[in-house]
């Protein structure tokens, strides 16, 4: 690749990045687990504007969440950073899904974060064994 063409490309991704408004990225540590088991899940924003923040409770049911980390809020220099960790778990075997989460901003653009999908699995119990 020359380097007029890598110039050009980051001059791009640097145009693309000047004006994107609102960023939203959903990502859990696994996405296969047994039933009972916890899953840690990171939800981030970014974003020149204040946004309503979603009641992912009630969005995500019926899968339970054990623990919700407080939404850490970041000024950076053009930007506003959300963060926010959650421990989730169910105790039903078979595919769950997170659907998108709805974000509304100030000016009331609404975004929407991807959707995360998690496979359950039973656990083998031998009943052979006596306790």
């Amino acid at each position: 690749m020359t380097v007029k063409k890598q110039t050009y490309l980051l001059f791009l991704l640097l145009h693309s990045l000047c004006y994107a408004q609102t960023n939203i990225q959903i990502y859990a540590d696994t996405n296969c687990a047994f039933i009972g088991d916890v899953i840690q899940i990171q939800l981030d924003v970014i974003t020149n504007q204040n946004i309503q923040w979603p009641d992912i409770e009630m969005d995500i049911s019926p899968i339970e969440i054990q623990k919700t980390g407080r939404i850490d809020t970041i000024n950076e220099e053009q930007f506003i950073r959300y963060s926010q960790k959650l421990t989730i778990q169910q105790f039903d075997s078979g595919r769950f899904v997170i659907p998108s989460l709805k974000f509304i901003q100030a000016n009331e653009d609404t975004f929407y974060s991807d959707s995360l999908s998690f496979q359950f699995l039973n656990i083998e119990l031998d009943t052979n064994n006596r306790i």
